[in-house]
């Protein structure tokens, strides 16, 4: 089977500094994948590079088997490549709903000037985007919030809307940075359901960086472990918990 996201040798400079040094990684059909890695390793860069977001001095991307230094980040989107952040970066003053509906952007054919005249092929798109992302709202057990202002929810909440608008663009393939950055226990089992449930229910492949080793032994099926932007293991779970480098350089002790 075709793999349908990979970065092949990929370096990346800022400055004197090498951010990612020759990395090679492939997202696989229906995997979670996971990148972990001390702090500065090259976590963040890397989703940066899959998603078209950074351009790499050396090395290549592809998508579908095709350069992604070729594309635009609007178009790596709309070839199915969704992002979740570190932060939400929602609307606060927009309701649950309306940030979710942010997501449908790639799949509008409405142009400005028809939206503003409201034609009735723009209230039949618009009425379609808006069933997609009430499924959504019921997909992700949101439904009491739906007419929130984001602005006023909790952090947990926030982070499922993220999410929300992510899924809104119907991804082929899930990249997320540290989805449970700041969450308390309960949050964290509550979006650890939902992204299992993305890649089982829907069969859409995530690549997640996260530091919390309990919910990455418990979500992978393959870990890639970065250490000054250079690949230093990777397998399963049990194969990267008990390598000698990656508990030198993180992990510290084998769990």
């Amino acid at each position: 089977m075709a793999v349908p996201l990979a970065a092949h040798e990929v370096t990346l400079r800022f400055g004197g500094v090498t951010a990612l040094d020759a990395v090679t990684v492939e997202v696989r059909p229906d995997e979670l994948l996971a990148v972990i890695g001390p702090n500065g390793a090259g976590k963040t860069s890397l989703l940066n590079v899959l998603s078209g977001f950074y351009r790499p001095h050396a090395g290549r991307v592809e998508l579908d088997g095709e350069p992604l230094h070729s594309m635009r980040v609007d178009e790596v989107a709309r070839r199915g490549v969704a992002r979740t952040f570190q932060g939400t970066h929602l609307f606060a003053g927009q309701t649950v709903a309306e940030n979710i509906l942010v997501g449908r952007h790639v799949h509008m054919r409405t142009n400005i000037v028809q939206a503003f005249c409201y034609f009735p092929w723009v209230a039949r798109e618009e009425d379609e985007h808006r069933r997609v992302v009430e499924e959504i709202i019921d997909f992700l057990e949101i439904e009491s919030i739906r007419n929130t202002h984001v602005g006023t929810l909790g952090y947990g909440l926030r982070k499922r809307v993220d999410l929300g608008r992510a899924l809104a663009q119907e991804p082929r393939i899930l990249l997320m940075d540290e989805p449970m950055a700041g969450m308390n226990s309960e949050e964290k089992e509550d979006l650890a359901r939902f992204i299992l449930d993305v890649r089982e229910a829907r069969k859409t492949p995530v690549v997640l960086v996260e530091h919390d080793m309990g919910v990455v032994m418990d979500l992978a099926d393959r870990i890639v472990v970065l250490d000054f932007g250079r690949v230093i293991a990777e397998g399963t779970p049990a194969q990267v918990q008990s390598d000698p480098e990656v508990i030198r350089a993180y992990l510290g002790e084998a769990q």
